[in-house]
């Protein structure tokens, strides 16, 4: 699975997937928001991964399992 353009992710966003999942451009995870990949064998993040937490808020997350 390819994502080719800039991901931002407010709150939660599942993948499910085999093989591998690769971005190939930022990707933001603001707030509480969490990224979740699961059954993938492989991640590839090609141009970064940040983490932005609002006023208050703890940062968000990456789960891969």
């Amino acid at each position: 699975m390819i994502f080719d353009e800039k991901v931002v992710v407010e709150g939660d966003l599942v993948i499910q997937a085999s093989g591998s999942v690769q971005f190939l451009d930022e990707v933001l995870i603001l707030g509480g928001g969490r990224l979740i990949i699961e059954g993938a064998a492989e991640l590839i993040v090609n141009n970064g991964m940040g983490f932005e937490a609002a006023s208050g808020q703890q940062a968000g997350g990456l789960q891969f399992d």
